[in-house]
């Protein structure tokens, strides 16, 4: 390739890469806690969600986009090879109804459903999560420390086959939060 050709292709890549609003896309708050009795986590997070134009243009041709926050619960300096301690994720998915000029919200967990005017209510609704419980699958030992870390992310998964691998390299579609780290200590009674 001839050097003076090299800086345009350098310069459409940069701004392929930068062309994505996933930097927009994040976790406002995110806390966890250990309630005095049992073995539960408490978690309680806010979420932003900013969509692309390509999603949105989805969105508001009917296509339902799925989200899914991530959650890991480890040992403070846990090895590599370890199993986390808690490992799943919570499902919320976004409709628009183009008929009634409506958007549902649905928590997957509960089922719930609740109906919107607008893209801000709802994607509004959408990072309210309310407080939720986690039980690992082993006892959190006193005076040990555990990190719980969680990110939110449109599940790229659930879109119709056609859709995915174009989603997969595009960075517009590529909507995720960084990881975000909550300590945890059991403290003795």
């Amino acid at each position: 390739m001839p050097s003076e050709q090299r800086p345009y292709w350098l310069l459409l890549l940069l701004l392929l890469a930068g062309s994505s609003s996933a930097n927009d896309f994040g976790v406002v708050r995110f806390d966890c806690s250990l309630p005095q009795e049992g073995e539960l986590v408490l978690v309680d997070t806010r979420i932003v969600y900013y969509l692309s134009e390509e999603v949105l243009e989805a969105l508001h041709n009917g296509l339902p986009l799925h989200f899914a926050l991530r959650l890991r619960l480890r040992r403070h300096r846990a090895w590599p090879w370890e199993m986390d301690i808690y490992s799943g994720q919570r499902n919320y998915r976004i409709h628009y109804h183009p008929l009634a000029s409506l958007y549902q919200v649905t928590d997957q967990q509960s089922g719930q459903v609740e109906t919107f005017v607008t893209l801000a209510a709802a994607l509004d609704a959408l990072g309210q999560i309310d407080p939720f419980t986690l039980r690992p699958r082993e006892s959190l030992l006193e005076g040990r420390r555990y990190y719980l870390r969680m990110r939110a992310e449109l599940d790229l998964d659930q879109l119709p086959l056609p859709l995915r691998p174009l989603a997969y390299l595009t960075p517009a579609w590529n909507l995720a939060s960084e990881w975000q780290r909550c300590l945890l200590v059991r403290y003795e009674e």
